[in-house]
């Protein structure tokens, strides 16, 4: 995914948990160090995302991932949607469900095949397909927005992805983290993204992507997680702008289901 296209999805004018056992969990969910105390940073770049995937899908998924996810969308300005998504990993299917304006916009995508229904109706007029980018590419554009949202950092695996060697730590909105580079090939993203992890159970907290200059990208930060199934997932999503740390906007996931 380019950055052209997540701004796209992202546009304020489109959407813009005795005291050992408490210790021991907000160190597993939270990720960080206690007391100062510090960590020897992994030996390359492989490894962290290695250790970071085992704690976000210790048996491997999600590749069958096959849930409805329920989101809370709010973005800059107090806009707020509720949103249903779909993926269907296994089915090749994704379903986006939501309210526009009082109106009820459901579209389908699978195996290739797309399908809108607006306000009841199924065949839709140019003004109307453009109004809501009601298009199969725009619908194939917002797949892939959320199953790199909530796939990661499992996709870091996917074909096209470049991790770079480096591990170094910085700190990203005043919390210690492991960071490293990712880049993609061409035919993927021409952007240059930065991955941020928990010092401790190198669990993913935020992504970073710029375009020219630090000034000109965004900043997600992950500040919660929700177990779905036997994985990890992201529930808490906050949106800043790169340069002013605007920020543009929060997405919660508010509950999910297995397709049946």
């Amino acid at each position: 995914m380019n950055a052209d296209d997540w701004r796209s999805m992202n546009s304020p004018a489109k959407y813009p948990a005795s005291l050992l056992a408490i210790w021991t969990l907000a160190l597993a969910v939270f990720g960080g160090p206690a007391f100062g105390q510090s960590f020897e940073p992994p030996e390359t770049a492989q490894e962290l995302v290695a250790k970071s995937i085992e704690w976000h899908d210790p048996q491997g998924a999600w590749a069958s991932f096959a849930y409805t996810l329920n989101l809370l969308e709010t973005r800059l300005g107090g806009m707020e949607r509720q949103v249903s998504v779909t993926l269907d990993l296994p089915g090749d299917r994704f379903v986006h469900h939501m309210r526009d304006n009082e109106i009820h916009v459901r579209q389908r995508l699978e195996k290739g095949a797309c399908a809108f229904e607006i306000g009841g109706a199924r065949t839709l007029s140019p003004e109307l397909a453009k109004r809501h980018d009601a298009y199969c590419e725009e619908l194939k554009r917002l797949r892939d927005y959320y199953a790199f949202l909530f796939g990661q950092p499992m996709k870091l695996r996917d074909k096209g992805v470049i991790i770079g060697e480096g591990v170094e730590e910085v700190k990203l909105k005043n919390r210690r983290a492991w960071r490293i580079k990712v880049a993609y090939a061409p035919e993927v993203g021409a952007e240059t993204w930065y991955f941020y992890f928990s010092l401790f159970a190198h669990r993913l907290i935020g992504l970073q992507f710029f375009r020219e200059t630090e000034d000109d990208g965004e900043t997600i930060i992950f500040d919660r997680v929700i177990e779905v199934g036997d994985m990890r997932l992201p529930s808490g999503l906050h949106w800043y702008a790169s340069g002013a740390q605007e920020r543009l906007g929060v997405d919660r996931v508010t509950g999910f289901e297995p397709i049946r």
